[in-house]
């Protein structure tokens, strides 16, 4: 990975590419092989700020023709460039570590000469073997006749279907049916040496192929294998060149002695692989040793780091299993005090008593001069980081951007208000703006700005609220500084917002995922996300900010497909944010369906996640699966399916039953309690199961004895799943119910 950062005002990066503000060239000696990131800074003083954020631009924002960029944001004071280039062998010696050359070295051993050259023997055998010679209509060679006629010439071989017919006395004539009278004829007429008229009694097709005409003969003469492959040579062309045709020769060899090129193909790989694994201690050798690859893709193998162990002296032989653990230093090292080396495998812990197959090989080899250091040079996930924010106590805590959309996806996936089932799952997003009296660029109203007025507007409502209830303005501001540094409430004052989309695009994290917003925000401050636009009434939301927007949704989509998103306006109507049609996105994500008829009901505050898991869409907005007509012939005529739907209708009307949720729920509780009880015991038996030793025959006894743990759990979970078919649950009361057994 390579990076070129330039400034406008410079104009290069004095080793040839170029920036002038829109239009960015790579040097002339530079040959992309993919264009990684792309991001810049609109202003200069931002350019000169090494730690001033850069705008990542998404692929429609600039174009790339391959040796330059144009950007479709208008000017730029600083562009910065990540990509990945062709290097030249010289380059690469020149500029990467001892140690990344030596395992280049080892690596570009890994397929030697002699199997590459199979592999182009053996294509050329199997061009020979299996296309035909024959291109034209009665064209007869050693016995075969061609029935087709190829449209165009061709030199040597054709690839297309070329029929060829068994003529009499092809090969030696012994395909031909012998006439009875012969000897007696030999005798009437005293003449040595009559033979039949060569009448073929039969009518034999095959393809055009050495390898068909091969088999014809053998099926349909008496030739031994051997003269067979003398009389298939003669159908080749005489246009092929002597290296062609001893490559055909050894093709028609191999036939005869039942080989095919694939054949050839896998001997060559396993011969190379026998050679070649001692590079890595033969890692996983012995679960397989006759396989093609023994040990390939197989757990804990770990070929990479067991060929750097070797590569640095760290281990001359093969663990003695996997699972083992692999030093990170060889035997004997003393490492100095106050310094650590990590193992390359990490193994069996004694404390814990697992056994981890996790590697530690990127410590391991260091990047050369090619690879710039790259800020963020660690990345941190911010949901699954301790957080410094403690609302009006939040003196320390930094507010930081989404810089990325993997960086967006993992920190809600890891959050664990989005991994867990609690009464403060995620379940709703609320989208606002700050309205006209906030709204400025970026400088001026940013997240730090807003949380800012936001403690102090909760402050002066405090007072307001003390002096309402007949404290004195003294008493009032001491009450009121006393619950905002209290511990137990700070983290509900100050700004409410998660995300905060500034007027640039850009999305500015504002208050942590783990933490809920104040209670009587509105309906949803337990379950919901809240995410605001620098925007109001006269500045609405713009281009830039709908399009961050959309993107946002896109990936929150993604984690959680069952949110439900509404804007303030749809929870209030007495609020303009945020001031469009929050409506039109969920329309655009096929989301747009009521479980939730009135967003505003207060009664809102009791739906959790795991309520709204249980409601059953409208079937208008469930995407019907394509079924085919012979998979509809299965299913109506399917005894279990029928029986099982029987279930279901009434015998008389045929009309389908309803359910008697509050009987069904009575029954079903019962279940529930077999499904929890029975939980911790089977997965502890997996868990010891999966820590087995390694050896398949131990592994099949535990994978047969999980599936005899499962069996009961199963069954009762699917009584569960039939019930909750069975409901058609379509509204929030019955979920209710339903939640409460689970």
């Amino acid at each position: 990975m390579s990076l070129i950062e330039i400034k406008a005002k410079d104009g290069n990066d004095g080793a040839g590419s170029t920036f002038n503000g829109v239009v960015f060239t790579f040097a002339s000696n530079i040959k992309i092989l993919e264009l990684v990131d792309v991001r810049v800074k609109k202003s200069r003083a931002a350019a000169d700020n090494p730690n001033a954020f850069s705008q990542r631009l998404s692929k429609e924002r600039y174009i790339f023709n391959g040796t330059s960029i144009e950007l479709q944001v208008g000017r730029q004071e600083f562009i910065a460039v990540e990509f990945t280039r062709e290097i030249s062998e010289s380059e690469f010696n020149a500029s990467a570590t001892p140690e990344m050359i030596q395992f280049r070295k080892v690596v570009l051993r890994g397929i030697s000469g002699d199997l590459k050259g199979i592999a182009e023997s053996e294509k050329m055998k199997n061009v020979v073997a299996n296309m035909s010679s024959f291109n034209s209509a009665g064209e007869i060679k050693n016995g075969m006749k061609s029935l087709q006629e190829g449209a165009k010439p061709t030199s040597d071989f054709s690839p297309r279907v070329r029929v060829v017919q068994l003529q009499p006395g092809a090969a030696d004539g012994s395909a031909d049916k012998v006439d009875a009278s012969v000897t007696a004829l030999t005798g009437l007429f005293k003449k040595q040496n009559m033979t039949s008229s060569g009448n073929l009694n039969k009518s034999v097709f095959s393809f055009g192929s050495t390898s068909s005409i091969f088999n014809v003969l053998q099926k349909h003469t008496t030739l031994s294998d051997q003269k067979i492959k003398k009389e298939t040579e003669k159908v080749l062309p005489s246009t092929i060149t002597p290296k062609v045709l001893q490559v055909a020769k050894e093709a028609i060899s191999d036939k005869s002695l039942g080989k095919t090129p694939a054949d050839n193909i896998t001997q060559g790989v396993k011969t190379e692989v026998s050679k070649n694994l001692k590079e890595n201690n033969f890692a996983g050798f012995d679960f397989d040793p006759e396989g093609l690859i023994p040990g390939a893709s197989r757990s804990g193998a770990n070929a990479l780091p067991h060929g750097i162990g070797k590569l640095l002296n760290i281990a001359k032989d093969k663990l003695p299993k996997i699972g083992e653990t692999l030093a990170g230093t060889a035997k004997g090292v003393v490492i100095p005090e106050g310094k650590s080396v990590p193992n390359l495998i990490e193994g069996f812990d004694s404390q814990t008593g697992k056994v981890s197959l996790d590697t530690n090989v990127g410590k391991f080899i260091p990047k050369g001069s090619l690879i710039r250091n790259v800020k963020p040079v660690t990345p941190v996930i911010v949901s699954s980081s301790p957080t410094t924010f403690k609302g009006s106590n939040s003196s320390n805590h930094k507010f930081e951007f989404i810089d990325t959309v993997d960086e967006l996806i993992d920190e809600l996936a890891n959050s664990t208000r989005v991994n867990s089932l609690t009464d403060e799952t995620i379940g709703f997003l609320v989208v606002g703006f700050t309205g006209d009296e906030l709204y400025g660029g970026p400088n001026k109203m940013n997240v730090e700005k807003l949380h800012q007025i936001e403690l102090k507007d909760d402050k002066e409502f405090l007072i307001e609220q003390g002096l309402a209830s007949g404290l004195s303005a003294t008493v009032a501001t001491q009450r009121a500084n006393a619950l905002m540094e209290d511990v137990g409430l700070s983290d509900f004052y100050g700004i409410q917002a998660h995300y905060l989309i500034l007027t640039d695009g850009r999305i500015q994290r504002g208050r942590p995922l783990g933490k809920t917003r104040a209670p009587d925000r509105d309906p949803y401050s337990k379950t919901g996300l809240e995410l605001s636009f620098v925007a109001g009434g006269t500045n609405p939301v713009n281009g830039e900010q709908l399009r961050a927007f959309e993107e946002l949704l896109e990936r929150m989509y993604k984690v959680l497909p069952g949110l439900n998103v509404f804007g303030d306006n749809e929870i209030d109507s007495t609020l303009l944010g945020p001031g469009f049609d929050v409506g039109s996105f969920r329309d655009k994500f096929d989301k747009d369906f009521k479980i939730i008829e009135d967003p505003s009901s207060e009664e809102n505050k009791d739906i959790d996640r795991k309520t709204l898991a249980i409601v059953q869409p409208p079937k208008s907005v469930i995407a019907k699966q394509s079924v085919t007509q012979l998979q509809n012939k299965i299913n109506i005529t399917n005894p279990t399916s029928i029986t099982k739907a029987f279930e279901t209708k009434d015998p008389k009307t045929g009309a389908e039953i309803k359910a008697d949720i509050d009987t069904e729920l009575a029954n079903i509780g019962n279940v529930m309690n077999d499904i929890k009880t029975g939980k911790i015991d089977i997965e502890s038996d997996i868990e010891v199961a999966s820590t087995k030793s390694f050896a398949a025959a131990e592994k099949g006894f535990a994978d047969l004895n999980i599936n005899t743990k499962t069996a009961i759990k199963d069954a009762n979970i699917g009584k569960v799943e039939d019930f909750m078919k069975l409901a058609k649950t379509n509204s929030l009361d019955i979920a209710k119910k339903i939640k409460s057994i689970f």
